[in-house]
């Protein structure tokens, strides 16, 4: 037991164990979290797509087209997936797809800017 102690003690010293650094950690863990949700949304529609675009006949395309339009709706408003060509289909795709690739940059910068405002709040309460 002593052992173990021993060794978590040098683990810590050796990494800086600090309060800081922990709420790093946790806050790479949300950073992470955000933009792994939102890269999963986009892998699962991409998937339904694939799906789509592959079904062997109309009522396995029809089922993954009701799937894609329940789960999804937002993306597909106002767009009749039954009534389009393969090509038509992978066209709204590339379209929602270069959404999720503005919504990711769009995290990024957003994520950027709240640890940015987290140093000057930081910088600030030192300064106080």
């Amino acid at each position: 037991m002593g052992r173990y102690i021993l060794i978590a003690f040098f683990l810590c010293l050796n990494f800086s164990c600090k309060n800081n650094d922990v709420s790093d950690v946790a806050e790479t863990e949300v950073e992470d979290y955000r933009i792994t949700s939102l890269k999963e949304e986009k892998n699962e529609i991409n998937d339904l797509f694939d799906s789509i675009i592959i079904a062997k006949n109309e009522q396995k395309r029809n089922f993954f087209i009701l799937e894609l339009t329940t789960k999804y709706p937002k993306f597909l408003k106002n767009i009749d997936l039954e009534k389009l060509s393969n090509k038509g289909i992978n066209s709204v795709r590339d379209i929602i797809n270069e959404g999720f690739e503005m919504n990711l940059e769009s995290l990024k910068l957003t994520i950027r800017k709240e640890k940015a405002q987290g140093k000057i709040d930081e910088l600030e309460h030192i300064n106080n």
